[in-house]
């Protein structure tokens, strides 16, 4: 994701009070990075967290981490847009791809995340307990090698086996089940990973004036928050929306696509968009901004998350916002 996308991403995250604090939450259960010595006191002592994987019915993986006393299970077709670790210990990177995902969050396990004890409220419970192997995964990452302050383990170190007990999972309106006594899992070293961009001391490339009037971004928020930005070449498009499912045990969901510039197409007076997102969004969503009256935006866009399909236009999406750069 580029810088300018992930801006767009986080200004309209922050539009959705549950989904971002629900992020500062999960944020704030991971090791602090703030200034050298707490990097260097993460790369001694990164503190350890415990995985496994759970196929579920419909083509759905759950993949299940206990750390810093929080439970995340991550719902998704397709790998993650984060980081996970194999069932082998093997460090999995984050899906760039097009797709949606549920992110299941519920805290107060106990501090060992070999011991999982936890209840999911309507979507199920997890008691397990990690039992060995002996075999473990050694993992060396070359955090040099990819910015210039990047917090985290150099030397990841993961435990094989099974954990063993019961955990059983229910999505909303039921697009995916499981359940299992002993499932093949890992506990080890974090794989957590807080890294900046590396400055290459170049500076940048800047396009014709021009070109930038190719280049727009539009929030929306209201029940769900959705977000678009597009330049001469591409158009991304990204869906948040957060529930409490039970006291205490929430649910975030996100959707991105990507694709054509076309697919966001901008009207001649820069006053009008049109947004036509593939899978796993679906209709078109138009954006309008009369002379003498506020922006509006309509249309049959929708989105699909695990389980249920969000409208993204109607009167509880409100504050529609269109800019263009260079215009």
């Amino acid at each position: 994701m580029r810088s300018g996308e992930m801006q767009v991403a986080t200004t309209n995250l922050r539009r959705v009070g549950l989904v971002f604090t629900l992020l500062v939450a999960l944020a704030a259960a991971l090791p602090a990075s703030a200034g050298a010595e707490a990097s260097a006191n993460i790369r001694r002592s990164p503190g350890d967290s415990g995985t496994f994987t759970l196929q579920g019915s419909n083509g759905y993986s759950l993949y299940f981490k206990s750390e810093k006393r929080m439970l995340t299970v991550v719902a998704s077709r397709y790998r993650p847009a984060q980081a996970t670790i194999s069932p082998r210990g093997k460090l999995l990177p984050a899906r760039t791809g097009s797709g949606s995902e549920s992110t299941y969050v519920v805290r107060g396990l106990s501090r060992d995340p070999s011991v999982i004890e936890a209840d999911l409220g309507p979507a199920g419970s997890v008691s397990l307990v990690f039992q060995p192997s002996g075999e473990k995964k050694v993992t060396h990452v070359d955090l040099n090698a990819k910015s210039e302050k990047c917090i985290g383990a150099t030397r990841v170190v993961r435990h094989l086996g099974n954990f063993v007990g019961s955990v059983s999972f229910r999505g909303e309106n039921g697009y995916t089940s499981a359940e299992a006594t002993s499932v093949p899992g890992t506990v080890g070293t974090s794989a957590f990973r807080n890294c900046t961009t590396r400055r290459t001391g170049k500076a940048p490339v800047r396009r014709p004036a021009t070109s930038t009037r190719e280049e727009a971004f539009l929030t929306v928020s209201g029940e769900a928050s959705f977000t678009a930005n597009r330049n001469e070449d591409e158009a991304f498009f990204y869906a948040f929306e957060g529930a409490e499912l039970a006291p205490g045990f929430f649910v975030v969901r996100t959707a991105i696509a990507r694709g054509g510039s076309e697919l966001f197409a901008l009207g001649r007076n820069g006053l009008s968009a049109r947004l036509s997102p593939p899978a796993p969004f679906a209709g078109t969503g138009t954006y309008r901004d009369p002379a003498g009256g506020p922006p509006s935006w309509g249309g049959n866009l929708s989105v699909e998350y695990p389980g249920f399909v969000q409208p993204l236009t109607g009167p509880e999406m409100t504050e529609p916002r269109l800019r263009q750069l260079g215009g």
